[in-house]
C-alpha cells in the first residue's frame, strides 16, 4: 500500500491541456489495481476518518461509503438515530438491517475533506470482496462532491476543488464521454457515473462506471454472445464468461476489445464498466456540469467511428414483464440529455404505462428539453392527475405554464403544490411571479419580498421583485434588486428597461435615457426599449430625438400604445399640432377605457389647435369628469367652446380654471 501523499502540484500538461500554469489539487495515490479481470480489484486508497488512516476501495459504482465494522472502535464519531435511516437501508441492495450510519465531519483523502453520512457493514460482508483486506468502500456519495481525475496508468488520484477555475480547465478538454447523475434520496445526495455504452456494434446500453470491479457486467438480451466459460464474482458463484469484440463509449467512439467479461447473472440489469475496460483511459469527472471525461493511455484503445446514436436497446428484455428496467433506462437517457432516445423508448412502452404518471412525466421534462412545449404541457398535466400528491411534477408543470404565459393555469398549479407543501420556497416564488404577470402586484409583493430572501441569488426573485416595486409606485426601492441583477448581468434586457422606468419615474430623466439607450443596443427589435428612450429624451427636452425613437417603437410594433402618446406629447411640444393630434386620437382608439385624464387633456389641446373644437370638447369633457381638479383641462375646455360659440358654457369652463390656478384666466375678447 502506498502512502497518501498531502499535498501536490501538477501542472495544466498534467491534465492534457497544455502550457504551464499550475493548477492547486488534493492530492492522493491509488493502490494497485488488477490486471487480470477475474482478480475483480479496483483502485485502493488511504483515508483519514477523525484522524485514523483506513484503506478504503474506491468505487464510482457504489452510491454510498461503507465502513468495516470492527474499524469502528474507539472512533469519536456520532451515531444516527436509527429511525433515520432504517428506511432508507431497506432501499439499498447491498446493505441490512444490522447495520448503523455514523455522521462524519472530516473524511480526508489527501487534502480534499468530505462529510456526511458513512454506514457500517459487517465484516463477512466485506471479506466477500476479493481484494486484499480492506477497511472500506469510498462511493460516489463523496466522490462527486468534487472534480475527480483518476490515471490508472500513473497510479493517480486528484481531486480539483469546484471553484470557478474549473470551468476554464473544462473549456479546453475535448474527449467529454458522458454523464455523472447526482440522485438526492436516502437524505444526502448520492449518484452514479453513467455514459452510454455501444456493445459490438450491436445494440446500445447505459453503463456504470465501475472502479469496484475488477471485470465488466454486460448484458446479454439481443447480443450474439455466448457463455464460454463460468467465474466467481464476490458472493456470485458460478457467473458466466465469454468475450467481447468491442466495448464503445464516448463520441470520438472509444473502443477497447475484452477477452473475458461477465454475462449478467439472475437479478441485475446494469451493465458495468470494470477495471479490464477502465484502466485502459484517464478520467475526468465534473459532477457539476453532469459530465465525463475519457482520454486513452495505451494503444490497446481504437479511435472511432463515434458512437452510434440510434442503436436499439436489448430487444429480448420483455417490455410488459420488465417495465421498471424500461422507465429506468427512460431516466439515464433523459440525464444523459439524450432526450430524443428517451422519448423513442417511452413510444415503445407506452401501451404499458397509459396510466404510469412518472412516465408521462419523463415525456412531459423531454418534450420540454427539445423546445416542444405545448405537447410537454399536455404530458406533464396528465402526470398531475396521474400522480396527484407530487409535489415535483406539479411545480415543473406550473413553470412549464409560465414559459407558455399560460398564466391563470400556472397559478392553479402553485396554489395546489402550496395546498400540499404549505411554506414551499420555490412554490411561493413562482406564485409571485404568476401573481405580477396577472397584474395582482399588491398580492405578488410580500411573496417576492420572501423570495429574493430565501434565493438571493435568484435573478428571476430580484427581477420580479424590482418589477413589483416598479408598478407600485415605490421606485426608489425597486433600484435595490435592479441594481443586484445588473451587477451579475449588466446586458440583463428586463433589468435595464425596469431601472430605466423607475429612473423616470423619479425625475432622473438622464440616467434614464442612458439606460434605455444601452437597452436599444442590447436589443435593437425592442419597442418597449425604443419607447422609454423616446420618453426620457423628450423629458429632458430632446423632443426631435425623442420623435426619432419613439418613430422606431412604432414601426417595431405597430399596436405600441405607449409609442403613439409619448410621440405625440414630443410633437406637439415641437408645435406640429396635426401630427401631435393624429397621435392622441390613435392613442385613445387603442386605449379608450384605461386613458386617465391627463391623456384626454393633450388629445383636447392638440384638436383644439387643428380647429377641431368639437372633439377638443369631447375630450376637454373626459377629462375634466375624471380630474375636476385639472386647471389646464378646463381652460381649453372653455377655449373649444368658445369657438362653438357656446359662450355661457365657456365662462363656466374659465371660472373653474381660473379658481384652481389664477393663471388661466379667461380671454379678454
Amino acid at each position: 500500500m502506498q502512502s497518501t501523499k498531502s499535498d501536490f502540484q501538477v501542472t495544466r500538461q498534467d491534465f492534457g491541456l497544455g502550457g504551464e500554469a499550475p493548477v492547486r489539487v488534493q492530492f492522493s495515490f491509488l493502490g494497485d489495481y488488477a490486471t487480470e479481470m477475474t482478480d475483480h480489484l479496483g483502485p485502493v486508497i488511504d483515508v483519514v476518518i477523525e484522524g485514523q488512516t483506513f484503506h478504503f476501495l474506491l468505487d464510482t459504482g457504489a452510491p454510498t461509503t461503507l465502513l468495516r465494522r470492527s474499524r469502528v472502535k474507539n472512533m469519536k464519531v456520532q451515531e444516527v438515530p436509527q429511525e433515520q435511516y432504517d428506511e432508507k437501508l431497506k432501499r439499498l441492495p447491498t446493505l441490512d438491517n444490522r447495520m448503523y450510519a455514523l455522521t462524519v465531519d472530516r473524511l480526508q483523502v489527501g487534502k480534499a475533506n468530505f462529510a456526511g453520512l458513512i454506514y457500517v457493514i459487517d465484516d463477512q460482508k466485506l471479506d466477500k470482496i476479493k481484494a486484499p483486506k480492506i477497511d472500506g468502500i469510498l462511493g460516489c456519495d463523496k466522490l462527486l462532491q468534487k472534480l475527480v481525475y483518476l490515471n490508472f496508468g500513473r497510479q493517480e488520484l486528484v481531486f480539483y476543488p469546484l471553484s470557478r477555475e474549473r470551468s476554464s480547465l473544462l473549456k479546453e478538454l475535448d474527449f467529454q464521454v458522458g454523464n455523472s447523475r447526482e440522485i438526492i434520496t436516502y437524505g444526502q445526495s448520492v449518484g452514479r457515473i453513467f455514459v452510454e455504452t455501444a456493445l459490438n456494434d450491436q445494440v446500445s446500453e447505459i453503463a456504470i462506471l465501475d472502479t469496484g470491479g475488477g471485470g465488466s457486467l454486460i448484458v446479454t438480451p439481443g447480443l450474439n454472445v455466448k457463455p464460454q466459460g463460468k467465474q466467481k464474482i464476490g458472493s456470485l458463484d458460478g457467473v458466466d464468461t465469454s468475450q467481447v469484440a468491442n466495448i464503445t463509449v464516448g463520441l470520438q467512439g472509444y473502443s477497447v476489445a475484452l477477452s473475458e467479461v461477465y454475462l449478467q447473472p439472475e437479478g441485475y440489469d446494469t451493465v458495468l464498466l470494470g477495471m479490464d475496460f477502465l484502466r485502459h483511459f484517464e478520467l475526468l469527472i465534473d459532477q457539476k456540469k453532469s459530465r465525463i471525461y475519457l482520454k486513452p493511455t495505451d494503444s490497446e484503445v481504437v479511435v472511432g467511428p463515434n458512437l452510434p446514436t440510434r442503436l436499439p436497446a436489448p430487444s429480448a428484455i420483455p417490455i410488459q414483464r420488465d417495465i421498471p428496467y424500461w422507465t429506468e433506462r427512460v431516466s439515464l437517457l433523459y440525464y444523459m440529455e439524450r432526450y430524443s432516445a428517451a422519448l423513442e423508448t417511452l413510444s415503445r412502452i407506452e401501451k404499458f404505462t397509459v396510466n404510469d404518471g412518472m412516465a408521462w412525466a419523463m415525456r412531459g421534462y423531454s418534450l420540454w428539453q427539445i423546445e416542444k412545449r405545448a405537447e410537454a404541457a399536455s404530458a406533464l398535466k396528465r402526470a398531475t392527475a396521474l400522480l396527484p400528491d407530487d409535489v415535483g411534477v406539479c411545480l415543473n408543470y406550473g413553470m412549464l405554464l409560465i414559459q407558455l404565459k399560460r398564466n391563470p393555469e400556472a397559478l392553479a398549479a402553485f396554489q395546489s403544490v402550496l395546498k400540499r407543501s404549505p411554506g414551499l420556497a420555490v412554490a411561493e416564488a413562482n406564485l409571485g411571479v404568476v401573481l405580477v404577470e396577472l397584474g395582482r402586484i399588491p398580492e405578488a409583493l410580500p411573496l417576492l419580498e420572501k423570495a429574493v430572501q430565501n434565493f438571493p441569488e435568484d435573478v428571476s426573485a430580484q427581477l420580479y421583485l424590482g418589477a413589483c416595486l416598479v408598478a407600485l409606485g415605490k421606485s426608489a426601492a425597486s433600484l435595490i434588486p435592479i441594481d443586484k441583477v445588473l451587477r451579475k448581468d449588466s446586458d440583463n434586457l428586463f433589468a435595464l428597461l425596469y431601472r430605466g422606468q423607475a429612473l423616470y419615474d423619479l425625475d432622473r430623466d438622464t440616467e434614464a435615457k442612458d439606460t434605455f439607450e444601452k437597452a436599444t443596443k442590447i436589443k435593437p427589435e425592442s419597442a418597449y426599449a425604443w419607447t422609454g428612450l423616446g420618453k426620457s429624451l423628450s423629458a429632458i427636452k430632446e423632443n426631435q430625438k425623442a420623435v426619432e425613437a419613439l418613430n422606431k417603437s412604432i414601426q417595431l410594433d405597430a399596436n405600441n400604445i405607449n409609442g403613439f402618446y409619448y410621440r405625440g406629447y414630443a410633437h406637439y411640444k415641437l408645435g406640429n399640432y396635426k401630427m401631435s393630434y393624429d397621435d392622441f386620437k390613435k392613442y385613445i382608439e387603442l386605449n379608450p377605457k384605461k386613458s386617465e385624464a391627463w391623456e384626454w387633456e393633450h388629445y383636447s389641446k392638440s384638436a383644439y389647435y387643428i380647429n377641431k373644437f368639437e372633439e377638443s370638447v369631447m375630450a376637454g369633457e373626459k377629462a375634466t369628469k375624471l380630474d375636476p381638479k385639472n386647471a389646464s383641462a378646463w381652460y381649453y375646455l372653455g377655449l373649444a367652446r368658445l369657438k362653438l360659440g357656446k359662450k355661457k358654457e365657456a365662462s363656466d369652463a374659465f371660472d373653474k380654471a381660473t379658481t384652481l390656478d389664477p393663471k388661466f384666466r379667461a380671454p379678454k375678447n
